[in-house]
């Protein structure tokens, strides 16, 4: 469920185009703005965004400085929206400090799309962590089963019961 979006550029109409196409495809949201570094700052006091879409050029610095701040305080997904980051070297830098996208604003029309497309793989990280975090546990539980078992000199059939019941659990992953 998406309730909030957080939509940083200094653009006022690029600002209310974003927020537009937002609105078609998520028209339940909170869809909060800021012009500035320091209005994001402002914005994180009173909200939790779901999602972060930012302009890269910000007249107190730039999308790359919310972009850090961002992984190392919400972890929030986080897309550039800009009409220049088309510097090669600008897109490494971004993909690498963990944006999940990047969409130029002459393509501004597919925002929802790609919010969606983040969204729906988020989940199924998450999904998938779940599962990892089961599956290490029924492992560890088995492996201390197997040890206990040792230690208690049972025979080879019942140790080796143990470590086919890992080998599942290990095959699934």
């Amino acid at each position: 469920m998406l309730d909030n979006l957080l939509v940083i550029d200094d653009n006022k109409d690029d600002l209310n185009l974003v927020k537009h196409y937002l609105k078609k495809q998520f028209p339940d949201s909170t869809i909060a703005s800021a012009g500035s570094v320091s209005e994001y700052h402002e914005k994180l006091n009173w909200m939790n965004p779901d999602v972060i879409i930012c302009d890269y050029q910000l007249p107190d610095g730039t999308g790359l400085d919310i972009l850090i701040h961002n992984k190392a305080n919400q972890n929030t997904p986080f897309i550039f929206l800009t009409g220049i980051l088309n510097d090669e070297e600008k897109v490494a830098s971004a993909v690498l400090r963990g944006a999940a996208a990047y969409v130029l604003k002459e393509n501004v029309s597919i925002i929802g799309s790609v919010v969606t497309t983040i969204l729906e793989d988020r989940s199924k990280a998450e999904s998938i962590a779940q599962k990892m975090i089961f599956i290490k546990d029924r492992i560890e539980y088995q492996c201390n089963k197997a040890l206990e078992l040792l230690s208690q000199g049972k025979d080879f059939k019942d140790v080796s019961a143990c470590i086919e019941s890992i080998k599942a659990e290990v095959s699934v992953v």
